[in-house]
């Protein structure tokens, strides 16, 4: 029969054959999975099942078999995938409106020409020679810029690149790549001549006394400028806490490091925003660190601070500082031997540290 509306699941679901029969509905799958095990006929711009939020769509394909996914998010957006491998195996398959610089759903996008769509695919189990062979299909008003050249992409967890194995062919709408074998697998098109981000090797943080050591490498670089050092204690409110200069362009692992000298007591995050001299930019992962307190003459309270006043505590009479982020002095005022009130009312909300006589302490005003 044919739906008077679009159909939303409700739950996870399993279905035989498909029709959709000229209806101009889509199927909703939303946060569910919907598996398919029969055949789908009747797909097309108007008709598809639509992939909208974390769900995806599931089939077991035989050994050198074929299925067509008909599935897009805002526009339909149909991947065909080749089983390659000796035994069955399922894939799902699911697409998200742009290519995030993170691989996933939300965030900054990367830049230049580009389909802006990302085909999440998975397969049961682990991917390997002779692989799969995966065709994408886009529509005309689904690019950012003409794509003259078009290149798969993939997303390993840190960057996106090339997956340097296989081969590609492909028409002004579609990319057929043969012999995938990566184990990671978000695909993204961009044009062959858009240079993406820095690729990352590694980035780390670890203890020495009490700062956080930030190490990290890369080993392609084309047109970087800056790699900017960001901070957060909650991982919503970033701060950039430093600036390091990278090595413009370089196709040799290159090495890097920051030190942090004012975590606070708790789980502190870091990320890198890595930024090109043209101003595109791209984010590394993030990496955290927890740090105990400190055994300190000077007291602080309440941490964080929501009102305007601090109270300090401090065994004599001291010139303290407040320093923010950067390190610049915000405060600089000598405080009686006790408790003293101390206003913070002129600082916006953020990480700081007072400093006193050497010793210091980390709060955060809210």
């Amino acid at each position: 029969p044919t739906a008077p509306n679009d159909l939303t699941l409700s739950q996870n679901y399993t279905a035989g054959n498909i029709n959709f029969n000229g209806s101009g509905r889509k199927l909703v799958i939303g946060a569910y999975n919907l598996t398919v095990n029969g055949a789908v006929t009747g797909a097309s711009a108007a008709s598809y099942i639509q992939t909208n939020g974390t769900g995806v769509v599931r089939r077991n394909i035989a050994s050198n078999a074929s299925f067509t996914f008909p599935v897009g998010n805002s526009t339909y957006n149909p991947v065909t995938i080749t089983n390659r491998n000796a035994a069955a195996d399922t894939f799902s398959a699911g697409v998200v409106d742009e290519v995030y610089t993170n691989g996933g759903s939300t965030g900054g996008t990367i830049t230049g020409a580009r389909v802006r769509k990302t085909w999440n695919i998975a397969k049961q189990n682990a991917n390997a020679a002779p692989g799969f062979d995966v065709v994408l299909n886009w529509n005309a008003g689904d690019v950012s810029a003409p794509v003259a050249s078009p290149t798969l992409i993939s997303y390993n967890g840190t960057n996106w690149s090339p997956p340097g194995t296989g081969s590609t062919s492909s028409t002004s709408t579609s990319l057929t790549y043969t012999g995938f074998t990566p184990g990671f697998i978000p695909f993204a098109i961009v044009d062959n001549a858009v240079a993406l981000p820095v690729t990352w090797a590694s980035f780390t943080v670890r203890k020495q006394a009490y700062t956080s050591v930030l190490d990290w490498s890369t080993e392609n670089e084309e047109n970087s400028d800056v790699y900017e050092v960001e901070y957060s204690v909650d991982g919503t409110t970033w701060t950039k806490v430093g600036t390091v200069k990278a090595s413009g362009n370089s196709q040799l692992t290159k090495h890097y490091n920051f030190v942090h000298t004012s975590p606070v007591a708790g789980v502190n995050l870091y990320r890198l925003l890595q930024r090109d001299r043209d101003g595109r930019f791209t984010y590394s992962k993030t990496v955290s660190i927890q740090f105990g307190e400190q055994a300190k003459k000077i007291l602080l309270y309440p941490n964080p601070v929501s009102g305007t006043v601090v109270n300090v505590v401090l065994p004599e009479s001291r010139v303290v500082r407040v320093l923010n982020s950067v390190g610049n002095v915000v405060i600089q005022k000598r405080l009686a031997s006790g408790t003293t009130q101390l206003s913070v009312a002129s600082l916006s909300k953020g990480v700081y540290v007072l400093v006193a006589d050497g010793e210091f302490v980390s709060f955060i005003v809210q």
